[in-house]
């Protein structure tokens, strides 16, 4: 799901468009997706969390 949030924000969705787009996802979603992404490029490891 990261890569499909990584796209839409790379063609230029807003998070609000996002959110219409794939309803699944709540509104920090996406800035959490990009913070992991960062990290990755940078070669850092974050575990993720298991839902609850």
């Amino acid at each position: 799901m990261i890569s499909v949030i990584l796209d839409c924000v790379a063609e230029g969705m807003s998070e609000e468009e996002i959110i219409k787009e794939y309803p699944s996802l709540k509104k920090g979603d996406i800035s959490t997706a990009l913070q992991y992404a960062a990290s990755l490029a940078r070669g850092e490891t974050i575990p993720l969390k298991a839902e609850s």
